[in-house]
């Protein structure tokens, strides 16, 4: 008989921010939890007739989810339906010296469990040695996934690039730029789904509506993508348009 486990809790940085810094997206927590255990038995049927049997059971737990603070309403992006309360995952892409990704898009659960059986039966005559055997094995996967629940925004150089740039139009502009001036190149949201259920993004166009003296804001619709009860078959896009 034998049993061992593997507990590791611990804190997954380096954006660059800083781990005190809630730009960082620190998976807190983040946690690997192994077990495994086994029961071994032989028996002599008799001096020529050998039976083995072992029972064994396997679990891994990980578990990786962005720190939350309630930053939907602290910054005031509100309306997204599946927010976990993270800081907004930003992307920086093109142009010169983009800034570093804000925040993180994890935010998962996943636990495996495997049952097994293994039998044979080894026989002896004379020169000869036989076995005989069948193995089973049950595995059970459970996940949770809300992954960019918060919204993941990219901003790029397109947006702020000049329309008459020629050749340069991937070159000019500045991620930086259209990050302040709320010009999103493109932004989604994940639906929250269990194992056997796709994802379902919604996504949004690289539009934004602008408050009076204030900063941009993302409209998103309040509705699931799918009728109460009912789960997709295959993942499922649908875009809307922020009111003008």
């Amino acid at each position: 008989m034998s049993y061992s486990e593997h507990y590791l809790p611990w804190i997954i940085a380096g954006r660059g921010w800083g781990v005190d810094n809630p730009l960082e997206g620190l998976q807190d927590p983040k946690l690997i939890h192994t077990r495994t255990g086994r029961i071994n038995f032989d028996s002599i049927i008799r001096p020529t007739l050998l039976n083995h049997i072992t029972v064994a059971v396997d679990r891994y737990q990980n578990t990786g989810y962005t720190k939350t603070g309630g930053w939907d309403q602290k910054i005031g992006l509100t309306g997204l339906p599946y927010d976990n309360g993270a800081v907004p995952y930003v992307l920086f892409s093109g142009g010169t010296a983009a800034p570093l990704t804000l925040s993180n898009a994890d935010y998962y659960f996943q636990g495996y469990t495997r049952y097994s059986l293994v039998e044979n039966l080894t026989w002896t005559r004379g020169r000869h040695s036989m076995k005989f055997g069948v193995n089973y094995l049950h595995e059970g996967n459970g996940v949770a996934d809300g992954r960019t629940g918060q919204g993941q925004f990219t901003f790029s150089n397109a947006q702020t690039s000049q329309p008459n740039a020629g050749g340069n139009f991937s070159s000019w502009g500045s991620a930086t730029a259209s990050f302040l001036l709320g010009e999103v190149s493109t932004a989604q949201t994940q639906r929250p789904w269990p194992a056997g259920s796709p994802g379902a993004l919604l996504r949004l166009p690289p539009h934004s509506k602008r408050r009076s003296g204030g900063a941009p804001v993302l409209v998103l619709p309040q509705t699931p993508l799918w009728p109460s009860g009912q789960q997709p078959v295959s993942p499922q896009t649908r875009s809307c348009t922020p009111p003008q």
